[in-house]
């Protein structure tokens, strides 16, 4: 009886001991694969020639934590000096991380800012800008993210580290007062905890769990973050009473990295929401989350170790800091902030008239397409010869026309170290002429004008049927500029003073990305708007899909039908789905069928799919792979983590 009771605890404990392994597996398993078709990875490596010089007169004499602790100063070999000539960022690791994961981002701002060794670029030749000097903090791999007190350790050996770094400047004659933060992980969490303080200009953290702590074992953890979510927003009563709340405080950005990201929740990476009211004055300062997955020209999902030397998104962070050492003010480095982040890179129209003769263009090189023809251009840029202008000729009755021009294969700015600056090469105006015949136009009296409107860049993908593309991103390759397209959206009222819808389209040999791409495609239209506002057959179009219940969805699925069999189809559908459940637990399948078979092969801009999940995540997922999984996901907001209030009502 014994021996069989013996016998039967030990198939038991075997049962046990392979259900545990088996649910193991299938767990991680679950976690890889979701990371995998949720937001696939597609960094490019970067490469550096690195040195460290040790930083030893930061001893006892500023910090009891000297011993324990210690600073670095990051040197390109044969690109910097080995003394401080620039101005001062602080790199501050996370949890177990280390003092070197901060070549990355330094080797980029150095390899900008010069061109060759000591020889500044062309670009940053005549300004203010300056080179800088990358600080780096070594915690010798301590858990910060399970330990309150050593979390408080670091805290202190920062602010110290950020004394010592200004006096390093105090022999100059005009030295920094301010340093730049970039923290990674728990690192960002350390930055931010530093602040309101007069000696930060910039905080940026990368991956960076601002929400919810990742291990919930020390009360002292609990009181950190609790102290970080009320000091982001407080105001010092010197700055509220000086004039507008923002002006005197520290922006900070947070940039997360999504679904790859397996050591921290995406949806903790998000800075606290502010308080219902933050001053008296009601203005809230600089506090924004972004996913790399939103980011031009990254677009990609980026896992937590990656974020430091994805290369689409350092050279980012290096160009921004690059820039920010210009920046006088807060309102300033918001704005640089915002242009390398937020999309709010492309050119603005500047409202100014140009004659004819200002333009550029030969006359034999205006081109003067048929009333409501839609154009469509293809080729090599050194086809053009130089510049090109095509004229769309806008009835003589006061409509209002919305104008939509799409560009494939070509960047308004430049988004990696792989190309020169490039000036925009494409320009739309509303032109206007005196001559007596309406079909005409007269090169004396022709007067264009920039067309002010919208313009967003888009991610193009391969659509020939020869392309061996079978997954976007491509791993280890990622985004760049050939993946590039501009969609810029444009109303303008005919009859009045606008005959003309003007498009010119210049190749400067040897300048810019565009040149460098070979290639270019582009597509312009004009149609008329219905007294609603709506259009009549095209250009945009919203919808509202309310009969999609996500419980039901459990157990079967639901069509909608985007658009019909119409031949004139809209450009953009936006579909807004109010029912949607968002949460970071959820995951919704989406399986395109599209109809036109090899008739949509080697389209100009192939249909992609852009899931919006405001306020600060977007995903884009081409359509014309159909090897593809497409997987609706947000991370706005999770177990614990509330949703944004913008993000409740706007799931697109």
């Amino acid at each position: 009886m014994e021996r069989r009771l013996r016998w039967t605890g030990r198939v038991i404990s075997l049962l046990i001991f392979i259900s545990a392994t088996l649910v193991g597996i299938w767990i991680f398993s679950a976690v890889n694969y979701n990371a995998e078709n949720l937001s696939r990875q597609g960094c490019t490596m970067s490469y550096m020639t690195p040195s460290y010089i040790l930083q030893s007169s930061f001893d006892s004499s500023w910090t009891h934590l000297a011993k324990r602790y210690s600073l670095w100063l990051y040197r390109e070999t044969g690109w910097d000096s080995e003394e401080p000539n620039g101005m001062p960022v602080l790199f501050v690791p996370g949890n177990a991380g280390s003092s070197r994961q901060v070549r990355s981002i330094a080797s980029s701002a150095t390899r900008q800012f010069y061109s060759y060794p000591h020889m500044k670029a062309q670009e940053f030749t005549g300004t203010n800008h300056s080179t800088l000097d990358f600080f780096t903090a070594e915690f010798n791999e301590d858990l910060s993210a399970l330990h309150g007190p050593t979390l408080l350790s670091q805290k202190a050996y920062v602010e110290a580290s950020i004394r010592y770094i200004l006096s390093r400047y105090k022999h100059l004659p005009n030295p920094p007062t301010q340093v730049m933060v970039i923290g990674h992980s728990m690192g960002g969490v350390v930055s931010a905890s530093l602040l309101p303080s007069e000696s930060i200009s910039v905080v940026i953290t990368l991956s960076s769990p601002h929400s919810l702590p990742p291990a919930r074992f020390d009360r002292r953890i609990e009181d950190l973050y609790s102290d970080v979510a009320h000091s982001l927003y407080s105001i010092p009563e010197e700055i509220e009473s000086s004039g507008p709340a923002s002006m005197g405080l520290t922006p900070v950005l947070s940039v997360c990295g999504g679904a790859p990201d397996l050591m921290i929740p995406g949806e903790t990476c998000h800075l606290p929401p502010a308080p219902k009211q933050v001053s008296s004055t009601g203005t809230v300062p600089y506090r924004r989350t972004v996913f790399s997955s939103g980011i031009d020209v990254i677009w990609t999902g980026i896992g937590h170790q990656e974020m430091v030397w994805c290369h689409q998104l350092r050279w980012r962070v290096a160009r921004a800091a690059l820039e920010l050492t210009s920046a006088g003010s807060v309102p300033s480095r918001e704005s640089i902030l915002n242009r390398w982040f937020f999309s709010e890179t492309l050119p603005k129209s500047n409202g100014h008239s140009y004659r004819f003769s200002e333009l550029n263009v030969m006359p034999s090189q205006v081109h003067t397409p048929s009333v409501g023809e839609r154009l469509i251009l293809r080729g090599t840029l050194n086809s053009l010869n130089g510049a090109r202008l095509y004229l769309f000729r806008l009835p003589d009755v006061a409509t209002q026309y919305r104008t939509t021009l799409l560009l494939s294969r070509i960047s308004l700015i430049r988004h990696s170290g792989t190309s020169q600056i490039s000036k925009p090469k494409v320009s739309l105006f509303s032109c206007s002429s005196s001559s007596t015949n309406p079909l005409e136009w007269d090169p004396e009296s022709l007067v264009c004008q920039d067309l002010a409107g919208s313009a967003t860049q888009i991610p193009t993908v391969p659509n020939s049927p020869n392309s061996e593309l079978t997954v976007w991103p491509e791993y280890r390759k990622g985004a760049d500029e050939s993946n590039t397209g501009v969609a810029f959206v444009s109303d303008v009222v005919s009859g009045s003073n606008a005959n003309f819808i003007g498009l010119r389209v210049e190749a400067t040999p040897g300048e810019g990305i565009m040149e460098s791409l070979g290639a270019f495609e582009a597509l312009v239209e004009a149609r008329s708007k219905n007294v609603d506002g709506t259009m009549k057959w095209g250009g945009m179009k919203n919808m509202t899909v309310d009969n999609i219940r996500p419980l039901a969805l459990l157990f079967k699925s639901t069509s909608v039908v985007l658009a019909d069999d119409t031949f004139d189809q809209p450009m953009v559908i936006n579909v807004h789905v109010p029912n949607a459940i968002i949460n970071a637990l959820l995951v919704y399948k989406f399986t395109p069928v599209l109809k036109g078979g090899r008739e949509c092969s080697n389209s100009l801009l192939p249909p992609i799919l852009h899931n919006y999940s405001p306020p600060s995540e977007s995903h884009f997922h081409p359509l014309n792979l159909p090897s593809l999984p497409i997987y609706l996901h947000t991370h706005s907001s999770g177990p614990f983590i509330p949703a944004p209030a913008s993000a409740a009502s706007n799931q697109k």
